[in-house]
């Protein structure tokens, strides 16, 4: 990677906005999960009440196509300027390197936390 295009994102990575939004995302999370711990009784949290918290945090997602989309408008660029063929297959490559990074840490989790119940001893 050029050293111009590490500095970009490192600058980006660092934003003095990154923290607080950090912050807010988690704090956000706490209070849906301890709502949803007060206003649900355990059977139905566990049957379906889980599924309030997962659709919250779906709907971040439209949320930030859109502010990406209307960055990069207010920035001049369009979606199509300036990508090439090698720009499309580079993203793809780490898309995927990221799906498989995610992947094998889930996996590796599951086994460490599970696969001792399984374990000489506990049959």
């Amino acid at each position: 990677m050029p050293r111009k295009q590490r500095r970009a994102i490192t600058a980006r990575a660092t934003s003095p906005y990154c923290r607080p939004v950090r912050v807010f995302a988690v704090l956000s999370a706490g209070l849906i999960g301890y709502s949803l711990a007060r206003l649900l009784p355990a059977e139905s949290l566990d049957a379906y009440g889980w599924r309030f918290a997962l659709l919250v945090g779906v709907l971040v997602v439209p949320i930030g196509l859109l502010i990406r989309k209307r960055s990069a408008r207010a920035l001049g660029k369009s979606c199509g300027a300036g990508s090439s063929r090698t720009g499309g297959t580079v993203a793809l490559a780490g898309v995927l390197r990221g799906l498989m990074n995610s992947c094998a840490g889930t996996i590796a989790g599951y086994g460490l936390t599970y696969l001792a119940t399984y374990g000489p001893g506990h049959a």
